[in-house]
């Protein structure tokens, strides 16, 4: 089972992968902005990060920095961090933001297990 943090502020989204996660078997909290994603980050151990790219506070690629600013500030290793948006717009910004990945948005159960099978070895 892995820890997993979705950061997506549409609360019918949000719910949708987090039952996906669960039926999987995985941990799966929420955080509905980006500034909520790095608190529960610093205070939490999380296997990997689903980041939406577009939140209402701030963007994906803004998160994943402020989340690998705290982890050189607090000598921690890097956690998973993916990118996860609706378009392929955001792919580069989020690479350059230092995120291991990008995935496009899917909630079928057959793609989130492919790409947790990807990045997660559990």
């Amino acid at each position: 089972m892995a820890r997993i943090l979705y950061v997506e502020d549409y609360p019918s989204a949000a719910l949708t992968m987090k039952y996906v996660l669960d039926e999987l078997g995985h941990e799966c909290q929420v955080a509905p902005t980006g500034v909520e994603a790095v608190r529960m980050y610093s205070a939490g151990m999380f296997d990997l990060v689903l980041i939406d790219t577009q939140l209402p506070d701030m963007g994906g690629p803004d998160v994943a920095r402020a989340m690998r600013a705290w982890e050189s500030e607090n000598n921690r290793q890097p956690g998973l961090l993916l990118g996860f948006s609706a378009d392929t717009k955001g792919s580069e910004n989020c690479r350059e933001s230092g995120m291991n990945g990008f995935a496009m948005k899917s909630l079928s159960l057959t793609d989130v297990k492919r790409l947790l099978d990807q990045y997660l070895s559990v």
